[in-house]
């Protein structure tokens, strides 16, 4: 007829969507596989970040708990001592036992400073006579009375535990021995107490004095400075150096507290 044109038909979204090729479809359906992937790429990273800060913050408690529980039993001892003066199972030294705090068996070990070596205040003769019969070479027995001879000269002296550790660091010792068990910097006196002294620190020195060494307790001189080593049957341990001064405002002195051990423990020895 004229004046009648046929228009085409537009094609609606489903008609367009068939009208795609092979090729089309098959990239849109790669693209949606690979938001898939990095989705949930993305959620299991937020989940291995929120589990590790979850188990960094499980681990700090426990550390924090482990380390209450070390010092809350030290402080148990020192109140002990304290308030029951010769009643207390803590009046002699050497003796040890077990705490329980907060459901968590604490051992403590009690000895006196005053049967170990003052580095700053003994001969350093009797200093070497020490450690050459604990077993230290010459070499780092002349090296460590050298650096305590220099010190003594500028008027200066070990004054904590790491100063102590840095003089005796390094040297050679027979195996089952610790130097850091029989020096200390703390005890103020030229000569250890026979009655205080550990056995292999009396075998060292030749019995000199009378000294026994046979772990026997015996009263601790007032004032004398303490070494309360602190551990947990799962490995945790603490050491700390105090003395009891019995002052009402200061009844307790603090040397050093909550030391890193440097040596093996020795409970039941």
């Amino acid at each position: 007829m004229a004046g009648f044109r046929l228009h085409p038909r537009r094609r609606g979204p489903e008609r367009a969507a068939a009208g795609r090729g092979p090729g089309e479809r098959g990239f849109v359906l790669i693209a949606a596989i690979w938001l898939l992937i990095l989705a949930g790429s993305i959620t299991a990273i937020l989940m291995l970040r929120s589990l590790a800060a979850s188990t960094a913050a499980a681990d700090r408690s426990e550390e924090a708990e482990r380390r209450l529980a070390l010092e809350s039993a030290t402080e148990t001892l020192l109140a002990d001592r304290l308030f029951n003066s010769q009643r207390s199972r803590w009046w002699q030294a050497p003796t040890e036992g077990g705490i329980t705090i907060g459901g968590r068996p604490i051992r403590l070990r009690m000895t006196s400073e005053s049967g170990r070596i003052d580095v700053n205040n003994a001969d350093t003769g009797l200093i070497d006579t020490a450690l050459r019969g604990l077993g230290v070479g010459k070499g780092d027995r002349d090296r460590i009375v050298q650096r305590l001879v220099a010190l003594r000269t500028l008027k200066k002296g070990i004054g904590s535990a790491a100063d102590l550790d840095s003089l005796i660091g390094g040297a050679a010792t027979p195996q089952g021995v610790c130097l850091a068990d029989e020096l200390t910097f703390v005890s103020g006196l030229a000569e250890p107490r026979p009655d205080q002294m550990s056995a292999a620190l009396s075998r060292a020195l030749g019995g000199r004095g009378g000294a026994r060494g046979d772990g026997a307790a015996a009263p601790v001189e007032g004032g004398a400075a303490l070494r309360i080593e602190a551990s947990e049957p799962g490995g945790a341990r603490s050491i700390s150096i105090v003395r009891l001064v019995g002052l009402a405002d200061r009844p307790v002195e603090v040397s050093a507290w909550a030391l890193p051990a440097s040596c093996p423990p020795r409970m039941g020895t």
